[in-house]
């Protein structure tokens, strides 16, 4: 089950951090119109990597419409914590330079917040004037030992060569499905809930969906790789 909870917690903690990062950097840009950008409109990225992960243990496939509306109704609710994260910095720190409320309040993103949550951006304002991303967290996300970003997991196993170790080729699985194997007792990974599916398995149909159903509710972008099975044709 999520811990809402604390994950709130978390997200309300990344706005107020990410807006400091902007603080502390804003001597730092090499070029002068990059400060004034950054200044004036102070947009953040509140990121996510693990979905694939977190979609698994929750005994959601990633590739059904169970898995597509799970998504829409989780980003969903993302979306209004940071939000009103961002509102009430706002209310305490001031609205970044540009605010203008009309001007934002005539964007369609805006349609999709709260109404509870629009009314306090009506008498606050805004700390910032983007607030969610959606990184690719390559490199993030082997160091935490997840699936990267909003993707599916890559692959459940590869095989590593090293001349330096006691084996010249062992095989390395994905550490969600090599803490599955050891807590269910299983030493074949063909043996694993279908929960557990790979990039090149899915339907690129699927893959769209599921990024479309998230993208409803970041206000910048999506950073994404879709991996395709080998044996598709060019028209698909």
């Amino acid at each position: 089950s999520i811990d809402w909870e604390n994950l709130e917690k978390a997200f309300q903690y990344s706005v107020r951090f990410l807006d400091n990062v902007l603080d502390y950097n804003m001597k730092k840009h090499p070029l002068s119109f990059q400060t004034k950008a950054s200044t004036s409109s102070r947009r953040i990225g509140v990121g996510f990597t693990g979905f694939g992960d977190m979609l698994t243990k929750l005994n959601i496939k990633y590739d059904t419409d169970e898995g597509v509306e799970f998504a829409d109704k989780m980003f969903e609710h993302i979306k209004n914590t940071v939000y009103e994260a961002s509102t009430d910095l706002a209310s305490e720190k001031g609205s970044f330079p540009v605010f203008d409320l009309d001007t934002h309040l005539s964007r369609p993103f805006l349609d999709t917040i709260d109404e509870r949550i629009v009314e306090k951006i009506k008498d606050q304002g805004l700390r910032n004037a983007c607030i969610l991303t959606v990184p690719p967290v390559g490199s993030g996300s082997v160091l935490a030992g997840t699936t990267s970003g909003v993707e599916p997991a890559f692959a459940l196993s590869y095989f590593r060569r090293s001349k330096s170790l006691s084996k010249e080729e062992f095989k390395v699985y994905h550490p969600l499905v090599s803490e599955y194997m050891e807590k269910f007792d299983i030493e074949d990974d063909d043996k694993l809930p279908d929960t557990f599916v790979t990039s090149h398995e899915i339907e690129p149909e699927m893959r769209v969906r599921m990024q479309a159903a998230i993208q409803k509710h970041i206000d910048s972008c999506i950073s994404s790789t879709v991996n395709l099975p080998a044996d598709i044709t060019l028209e698909e």
